[in-house]
């Protein structure tokens, strides 16, 4: 889906007599952005892609000169550091099998090259003595982060939409190519819930359940009731919606919902397992925006590409430091086979 782009580090210049010599203009390399810079790592198996924060380049790390070198030949900054990724990706795999607790998360921060654990508050006792030995045998390659109050689901386009038993927020406008439209939200709105309505009285319906999944997954597709809506393609704040991408360390994104509107944060991993009192969702994004009641499902994008949805949060818009987790949108387009406006 994303198109690498080979660069040059060199300058040409074409002599054409002794008498008249005439000077190219300077190639210019594409910017490395943070989609190509993504792909680039993949493609050298590099443990973590971040945008640097002081210099705003993009960050590729690696674990030996060779490959730095390629990574400064396609423009790029590159960073050597200890642990490559089949040991962090060892690391995440035994903490998704021995330590599914509710109030856990767990991914990798390309920046200090550690998978780290967040621990909430509701985390005590046995269950964090345990979480504390088992990161222990996994050495230094886990990082161990307590933060105060509950990881939750319950923030439960950015427009409310009504179920039964509460409200959620509606994701992004999709189409499947030959007239259908739909939208996602969060998969937890939706797995108990059949019919969304536009209003509080539950009279209109602007939407039936096509598929859902939670937890594992965290997103829901709805087959929009036709005449309920004509804003296509576009979030709640006015905001343009275009295209597609993924989500990468350091990215400023933001996110809308009908409890608290348009908030902003950044990424802090991609890949990220979150446990919770109702499962276990996996390759979240953990970033640094807030999120309250109601504002589950809405859209995370940042400009006119859609990111993903909101799935969980910690704290509140009041907090000091607020969490949220997203399910990222590249998984529901490929299952359902559809795309945004």
């Amino acid at each position: 889906m994303l198109q690498v782009l080979l660069r040059s580090a060199a300058i040409t210049f074409l002599t054409v007599t002794a008498i008249s010599t005439l000077h190219a203009p300077p190639a210019v390399a594409a910017p490395v952005t943070g989609e190509s810079a993504t792909e680039f790592g993949r493609l050298l198996d590099s443990p973590g892609v971040y945008l640097d924060a002081k210099t705003g380049g993009m960050v590729i790390t690696v674990t030996n000169k060779a490959a730095a070198n390629r990574v400064k030949a396609y423009g790029a900054i590159s960073r050597i550091v200890p642990r490559d990724t089949a040991t962090l990706n060892a690391a995440i795999r035994k903490l998704d099998r021995e330590f599914r607790i509710p109030g856990t998360s767990w991914g990798v921060d390309p920046v200090i090259n550690k998978v780290v654990l967040t621990v909430d508050s509701t985390v005590t006792g046995t269950a964090l003595t345990r979480i504390r030995a088992g990161a222990a045998r996994l050495g230094d390659a886990v990082h161990i982060e307590q933060v105060p109050g509950a990881i939750s689901t319950r923030i439960a386009g950015g427009d409310p939409i009504y179920r039964p038993n509460g409200r959620c927020s509606l994701g992004f406008h999709v189409h499947d190519g030959v007239g259908k439209s739909f939208f996602l939200t969060a998969g937890h709105c939706g797995v108990d819930t059949r019919t969304m309505y536009s209003d509080t009285a539950r009279r209109h319906q602007v939407g039936t359940r096509s598929s859902a999944y939670f937890p594992g997954d965290d997103y829901a597709i709805y087959h929009f009731v036709p005449g309920r809506t004509s804003n296509f393609g576009v979030v709640n704040n006015g905001q343009d919606i275009t295209r597609a991408g993924n989500a990468y360390k350091g990215q400023q994104i933001y996110r809308s919902g009908w409890a608290t509107g348009t908030r902003a944060g950044f990424v802090l991993a991609t890949n990220v397992t979150l446990n919770l009192d109702e499962g276990t969702v996996y390759n979240l994004v953990h970033t640094t925006a807030c999120a309250e009641a109601g504002d589950s499902g809405g859209p995370v994008y940042a400009g006119t590409t859609a990111l993903g949805l909101v799935s969980a949060g910690r704290g509140s818009c009041a907090s000091p430091a607020p969490e949220m987790w997203f399910q990222p949108i590249s998984e529901p387009l490929d299952r359902y086979d559809v795309h945004v406006f």
